[in-house]
């Protein structure tokens, strides 16, 4: 899908909004029955962490963005350590990647 291509990488590709899209509405299929929705849900969080953290965008956050990458950040470790499958969670942490 679109929030789990590489296309967002890189800080003129992702708006703000997309963070708070992440944060708001798509953490929220973290808790789906289906592993597959899940696991997409997880991962696409992921890209759009890795989207706002790659090459020094975090330089130039706002204090609410900053909370939310945090948030974020924290939901997905949780996905590492908590989720049923463990395909997810090691999907989950290949996506968070060497940098996060």
């Amino acid at each position: 899908g679109t929030l789990t291509s590489g296309a967002l990488i890189g800080s003129e590709h992702c708006p703000p909004q997309l963070l708070d899209f992440a944060t708001r509405v798509v953490t929220g299929y973290l808790q789906a029955e289906a592993a597959s929705v899940r696991e997409a849900a997880a991962l696409a969080c992921c890209t759009v962490l890795n989207a706002f953290t790659h090459d020094g965008a975090t330089l130039s956050m706002t204090d609410v963005m900053g909370a939310q990458l945090s948030s974020l950040l924290n939901r997905m470790l949780t996905i590492v350590l908590t989720e049923p499958v463990a395909a997810i969670r090691a999907a989950t942490l290949r996506a968070l990647g060497p940098t996060l």
